[in-house]
């Protein structure tokens, strides 16, 4: 489907040649059309409005992932070995999954400047949750992995769907955000990106989408030498815009 929409766009591009600007293939951002961005705003209001829903019936010891991982570092610290034992530490990146996963769509990161992974609610619980327990040692490795598990296991396979279905590479505004959480990554040590599955999945769409994005909207279409020199056709025009997009794609 995405593939679908870039044709439409480039044929869009190629049939409307006139009035393009020099450099305009290098500007930010190409402007969405008002209708557009009304229907962007009325379906991220519709999925915040279901997002609020699905915990509403919840109980109020499930409410909040913050309760849920109480309970957790609770039992960890009053019987530790049975904890291990049944490997709980692993599955506690799938209670937290629906926590998260609701809090990273309502981020909308790709539409922000100021996204912090450290500044958001999950984060703070689990940050919370592991100092407010006196009896647990904040340096055990189950402790201080509670948060580069959440993010492997739940953050990362969010982002390589963002990337795969919402990230638009021709966007400077979208890569330059894209990229700040990105290197972020690298501020979580346990976190072995070299390593990890998830992060290999991520990276793979990065490059799969923007291999895409040169494919299909860096084409340079065969005009006569008539229709180049002819101003008004906007067949020059064309052409240099797709030169500064090519720039602009190599800053990526």
């Amino acid at each position: 489907m995405p593939n679908y929409f870039r044709a439409r766009r480039r044929r869009e591009r190629e049939g409307t040649l006139t009035g393009i600007s020099h450099e305009e293939g290098l500007s930010s951002d190409d402007d969405e059309p008002t209708s557009q961005q009304l229907a962007d705003q009325e379906a991220a209001t519709e999925i915040d409005t279901a997002l609020h829903m699905v915990f509403v019936d919840a109980l109020d010891d499930y409410a909040r992932l913050r309760k849920v991982l109480d309970r957790m570092i609770d039992w960890f610290a009053v019987d530790g070995t049975t904890f291990q034992d049944a490997y709980v530490q692993l599955c506690i990146p799938k209670l937290a999954s629906p926590y998260v996963r609701i809090q990273l769509i309502t981020a909308d990161i790709l539409n922000r400047d100021d996204f912090l992974l450290s500044s958001m609610p999950w984060y703070i619980d689990c940050m919370q949750a592991a100092e407010a327990n006196n009896d647990v040692d904040p340096k055990h490795e189950i402790i201080t992995g509670l948060i580069p598990s959440i993010i492997e296991k739940v953050v990362l396979p969010f982002l390589t769907d963002m990337v795969t279905i919402e990230w638009e590479p021709m966007s400077l505004k979208q890569s330059k955000r894209l990229g700040a959480v990105l290197s972020g990554l690298s501020d979580y040590p346990k976190l072995n990106v070299e390593d990890s599955k998830a992060f290999a999945a991520l990276a793979t769409a990065v490059k799969t989408k923007i291999s895409s994005a040169i494919d299909d909207d860096l084409f340079v279409p065969i005009y006569s030498k008539q229709s180049i020199k002819n101003p008004s056709t906007g067949c020059a025009a064309f052409l240099d815009r797709q030169y500064w997009a090519a720039i602009k794609v190599s800053y990526l």
